[in-house]
């Protein structure tokens, strides 16, 4: 919206993930999250691989939808931005088989990002959330 409430950061109708799948045709499981406010400590600049083996024992990476309603609600009641420099990495991957990014989160808007899983960023994260047994 073009007002001061959460949006995010690039949107616009042809943006990237505009057609992706994570994007357009997932949607929240009704259960109860716990996820960690802020990316897994000192994971960046590493790869996809290696930051799922710094997760925790029963935590995973959350998909990207999870990751946004996340940011947004805890915003929505602290009025403070999660991850504001950081990118956290979740599950889903792109029709070009790029890993999805949540984060860097600020007054502009919340960002989402794509690239290769092999790809190490200082400011790429990886984003955890507690695995349920359903």
């Amino acid at each position: 919206p073009p007002t001061d409430q959460p949006r995010f950061y690039s949107y616009a109708p042809d943006n990237w993930y505009a057609k992706e799948l994570f994007a357009i045709t997932l949607v929240h499981t009704f259960r109860w999250y716990l996820m960690l406010l802020e990316v897994i400590p000192n994971s960046s600049n590493k790869t996809y691989p290696e930051q799922i083996t710094m997760l925790p024992i029963g935590y995973e990476a959350p998909q990207a939808i999870e990751e946004v309603t996340k940011s947004i609600l805890y915003y929505q009641k602290n009025g403070i931005f999660l991850n504001p420099i950081m990118y956290g990495r979740c599950r889903d991957i792109t029709s070009d088989g790029l890993c999805v990014s949540v984060g860097h989160f600020n007054w502009e808007g919340l960002g989402i990002s794509n690239c290769q899983g092999g790809y190490r960023d200082p400011i790429i994260g990886i984003a955890a959330s507690r695995k349920i047994s359903q």
